[in-house]
């Protein structure tokens, strides 16, 4: 999750991930808290420790998921 499209597009380029979406979410919670942000999904053989290095030096927030084997 990042405040704008070309970070979101940064932090995938730099994990090399594959079958890429990014969407921007900053309509879906109005309220006090709303906030402008952007979610990205895609696929990366590196492992959560690395894509965790990744995401602190970039500043992003991350979700993990694994998937099912």
């Amino acid at each position: 999750m990042t405040k704008t499209e070309s970070e979101a597009e940064h932090f995938m380029a730099e994990i090399g991930a594959e079958d890429v979406s990014i969407e921007d979410w900053s309509g879906s919670r109005p309220g006090k808290e709303y906030e402008n942000y952007v979610c990205s999904f895609g696929i990366t053989a590196l492992t959560p420790k690395q894509l965790n290095r990744v995401a602190d030096s970039l500043g992003v927030a991350l979700i993990y998921i694994e998937p099912d084997e």
